[in-house]
């Protein structure tokens, strides 16, 4: 079974200081979320996330400083990188 966000993620650019990812439909694979800024240096990271019943994972970034960042999203089957802007 292949794991495909039904869009990437939301809002973006994000102003709320978190972002949701969603999900075709459940898995209880563990995930692992980070988020890189320009430099590739890892200012968020978040890992044994499961994307279960609701079929999404609601990221909270309040520390983040404002710009382009890098979001990552892996499991055993899915390696997925976007770009999001922090306002």
């Amino acid at each position: 079974m292949s794991l495909a966000p039904i869009a990437p993620f939301h809002p973006n650019p994000v102003s709320n200081g978190q972002v949701v990812i969603e999900f075709m439909q459940p898995t209880n694979q563990m995930l692992s979320i980070s988020l890189s800024n320009q430099l590739g240096q890892i200012v968020m990271q978040r890992t044994g996330l499961k994307a279960s019943l609701n079929k999404r994972i609601t990221i909270r970034l309040p520390e983040c400083k404002k710009g382009v960042h890098f979001l990552r999203v892996q499991s055993t089957e899915i390696n997925c990188t976007y770009k999001l802007i922090i306002n």
